[in-house]
C-alpha cells in the first residue's frame, strides 16, 4: 500500500517525463508549502522576465511565466475632446462675421439691406442699380440727389429736401424738415415783376399815389397779364418801398423782368443788389432813349435828399435823385439830382400777387 506522499508525486513525474525535466530534480519540496513561489520571496512574479514565455527554476521549483505584462500596458492613443475648450463650429448665418466672410446677418441674411445669402457680399440694396419693386421707386446706383433719384431710391420730388437739377429753383433745407424758405412756392421762387415806363413824366406826379397809379395802368400791357399790385420805386420824406413795402422786408424769391430775366434774388438785408439792369418795358421791349428814371430814393430803399417836393412839383425850382436803366450797380437807383421839369421813366414794382 502506497503512502500518501506516493500519492502525490506520482502526478509530478508523469509531468515531468512529458517536460522533459530529469527525474532527480523532483523533490519533496515540490509540495512544500515553504517553497511555494506564491509565498516565497526570492520567487516575487514582480521579477520575472517579462520578454517572453519563459521557464526557470527556483529551488528545484518549475516557474513557467506568460508575458502578459506587453499586453497589460498598452494604452490606447485616442483623445477625447474636452467640450468646455471647442465652441460651436462657426457657419455663413450664425450672425458672426467669421473667417472668410463678408458679412453675416444671421437670419437676416439673403433679404432687402442685409448681408447676402452666402456672406459674400451685401444683398439686394438701394444703389445695385437694380430696382427691388418691394422696396424701391427707382434705383440708378449713384449718390447724386440732384437728379431724377434719390436718397433712399426714391424719385425726385418737391419738398424731398434735395434741389432737383434743371427742375426746382428751390427746395426745404436739406435733410433737415426745415420748411420751404420765404419765397419758394412748389419749388419755385416766387417771382415779382418789375419794369421800366415806356412813357416818361414830369416830376409832378401826383405824390406817391399818383405814381403807384402810373405804374398800375402801365402794367395793364403785360403779356400774359401776371395781375396783383404794382407800385412805383418812390419815396418821399415819410414814405419808402423800405417802409411800407410790407410784403416783400423778407422776400427771398425772384425780382424778373416780364421776359423773367432774373433782376435780383430777394430783398437781401434791406439792400435790392440787382444782377441785371431794369430796362425793359412793359411791352418787353428794351428802354431807349432817355434812360434816367425818377427814384429820390437810395439802394437800401430808403428816401434819398431830393424828390421833387414830394413828386407834387414839376418846375426848375425843385429837384429829384434819378436813378440809370442802364446800370445794375449803385447807379440803378440813384445817380444824379435833376429839374423836376424834365421827363422821366418810373420803375414799377408788383409787391403782391393777385
Amino acid at each position: 500500500m502506497h503512502s500518501p506522499r506516493t500519492h502525490l508525486l506520482l502526478p509530478l513525474v508523469i509531468l515531468a517525463a512529458c517536460i522533459g525535466i530529469p527525474d532527480g530534480q523532483l523533490t519533496d519540496s515540490a509540495t512544500d508549502p515553504t517553497t511555494d513561489p506564491t509565498t516565497d520571496p526570492t520567487t516575487d512574479p514582480t521579477t520575472t522576465s517579462t520578454s517572453g514565455s519563459t521557464t526557470s527554476t527556483t529551488s528545484g521549483t518549475v516557474t513557467s511565466t506568460t508575458n502578459t505584462a506587453s499586453a497589460s500596458s498598452t494604452t490606447s492613443d485616442t483623445t477625447t475632446a474636452d467640450p468646455s475648450t471647442t465652441g460651436p463650429v462657426a457657419y455663413c448665418g450664425d450672425g458672426e462675421k467669421n473667417g472668410d466672410e463678408t458679412c453675416d446677418d444671421g437670419d437676416m441674411n439673403g433679404e432687402y439691406d442685409h448681408c447676402n445669402a452666402d456672406c459674400s457680399g451685401p444683398g439686394p440694396h438701394c444703389g445695385d442699380q437694380v430696382i427691388q419693386l418691394a422696396h424701391e421707386a427707382c434705383d440708378d446706383g449713384n449718390t447724386d440727389n440732384t437728379d431724377d433719384c434719390v436718397d433712399g431710391c426714391n424719385p425726385a420730388s418737391c419738398g424731398d429736401g434735395f434741389l432737383h437739377n434743371g427742375k426746382e429753383e428751390c427746395e426745404k433745407t436739406e435733410n433737415d424738415g426745415a420748411d420751404f424758405p420765404a419765397g419758394c412756392i412748389d419749388c419755385k421762387w416766387d417771382r415779382r415783376i418789375v419794369f421800366v415806363t415806356r412813357k416818361t413824366y414830369a416830376g409832378g406826379l401826383g405824390g406817391i399815389d399818383g405814381a403807384d397809379t402810373l405804374c398800375a395802368t402801365a402794367a395793364l400791357s403785360l403779356r400774359p397779364s401776371p395781375g396783383g399790385t404794382f407800385r412805383a420805386w418812390l419815396s418821399t420824406a415819410t414814405n419808402s418801398p423800405a417802409k411800407d413795402w410790407s410784403s416783400l422786408k423778407d422776400f427771398q424769391g425772384r425780382f424778373v423782368l416780364p421776359d423773367d430775366t432774373l433782376v435780383a434774388q430777394g430783398w437781401n438785408a434791406g439792400t435790392l443788389e440787382l444782377v441785371h439792369e431794369i430796362n425793359q418795358d412793359e411791352f418787353k421791349q428794351s428802354a431807349e432813349g432817355t434812360l434816367l428814371v425818377w427814384t429820390g430814393t437810395n439802394t437800401n430803399g430808403y428816401a434819398a435828399t431830393s424828390n421833387c417836393k414830394d413828386w407834387t412839383d414839376s418846375t426848375k425850382s425843385s429837384e429829384g435823385i434819378t436813378g440809370n436803366s442802364s446800370s445794375f450797380d449803385s447807379k440803378w437807383t440813384s445817380t444824379t439830382s435833376l429839374q423836376c421839369i424834365g421827363t422821366n421813366r418810373l420803375y414799377c414794382f408788383q409787391t403782391a400777387l393777385p
